[in-house]
Parts: C-alpha cells; structure tokens; sequence
C-alpha cells in the first residue's frame, strides 16, 4: 500500500485554507451586500410611506391612478390658461394696432 506523501498533504491543506479564505471574504462581501440592501429596502419603504402621507394631505389621496389623473386635468388646465392668455395678448395687440393706425 502507497504511504501518503506529506508534502502533497501539507500543499493541498494549504490549498484548501487559502480556497476557505477566499470563500469567507466571498461569503462576508455577500453578507454585507445583503445588509446594506436590507437597509436600502427600509430607507426606501420610509420614503413610500412619507411620499403616500404627502400627496393624502395635499391631494386628497395616495391612489397613482388618481394622482395621474390630477396630473393630466392640471396640465390641461395650464394649456387652456397659456390659450387664454395668448388671446388676450392678442387682443391688446390688435388694439394697440388699431390706436396706432392714421
């Protein structure tokens, strides 16, 4: 029977104790990857959460269809003013015309 060569022993526990370091860095950066999004998940949550509180008091609800929806009658809203406020520059340019013609 072979007898085991020591040599071959003590490369392969070194090899097996450097593979075991450079999991437990692999395993550690992991870990910190976890508990850093853990926090990202929870600041983030805090945000929803204040942004919902936000748009209760200023419009009445937190419902995304129905802040869309003011979002678009605003906008429409500004367009008919911009509209109305043309015409009206319009109209003091017309007279202006008007004054000023012989």
């Amino acid at each position: 029977m072979p007898q085991p060569n020591p040599t071959a022993q003590a490369s392969g526990d070194e090899q097996s104790a450097q593979r075991l370091a450079q999991l437990t860095r692999r395993w550690s950066s992991l870990r910190d990857i976890g508990l850093q999004n853990r926090g990202n998940v929870e600041r983030i949550e805090s945000e929803i959460e204040a942004a919902s509180r936000d748009a209760e008091e200023r419009f009445g609800t937190s419902d995304l269809d129905a802040l869309r929806a003011i979002v678009v009658r605003a906008r429409e809203e500004d367009a008919a003013a911009l509209d109305a406020f043309e015409a009206s520059i319009a109209q003091a340019e017309a007279r202006l015309r008007e004054i000023r013609a012989p």
